[in-house]
């Protein structure tokens, strides 16, 4: 076999190789972890993501309007099968699954939920991380963002 074409062979199964790892890695998405807070005219959003483990991150999301909480959310960014996928429990009831279809070191982009969201793409902003959500209200698209920004107190 010539040189070259052994070279480029090598050179694709690395680059496969490490396209595997990232997919299936967490600590790649170990920047969403911290303390987050978003400040909206319709109330004050937090989310809480532990750092990454081999097969987890553990996650909570609160929403409080006047001093009370109107939403609550438990999520789970986990490896199964070889694969990563948020998992939401919107106020503790039905279970939503995304699985990550795209990643770079500044966004992840997870599809699949349920009738309600379909995506969920985080991506870093300056010093703080936007969330977005997309799917479809009443049979029309829409979609939210939220600019979180470290909670005051915390590193």
């Amino acid at each position: 076999m010539p040189k070259h074409i052994l070279r480029i062979a090598v050179a694709i199964c690395l680059w496969q190789g490490l396209a595997f790892a990232q997919k299936t890695d967490l600590n790649s998405l170990a920047w969403i972890s911290g303390h987050w807070q978003s400040v909206t005219p319709r109330g004050v959003v937090e989310e809480h993501w532990t750092g990454p483990s081999d097969d987890s991150m553990i996650g909570m999301s609160r929403t409080t309007r006047e001093g009370r909480t109107a939403n609550f959310e438990f999520l789970r960014l986990i490896v199964r099968d070889g694969e990563i996928f948020y998992v939401a429990y919107p106020n503790a009831k039905k279970e939503a699954q995304f699985k990550l279809i795209s990643a770079t070191p500044e966004q992840a982009t997870f599809e699949g939920g349920d009738e309600h969201v379909q995506r969920v793409i985080y991506r870093k902003e300056n010093d703080g991380i936007v969330g977005r959500i997309e799917g479809t209200q009443d049979g029309k698209p829409f979609s939210a963002e939220f600019h979180y920004r470290k909670m005051p107190g915390t590193q």
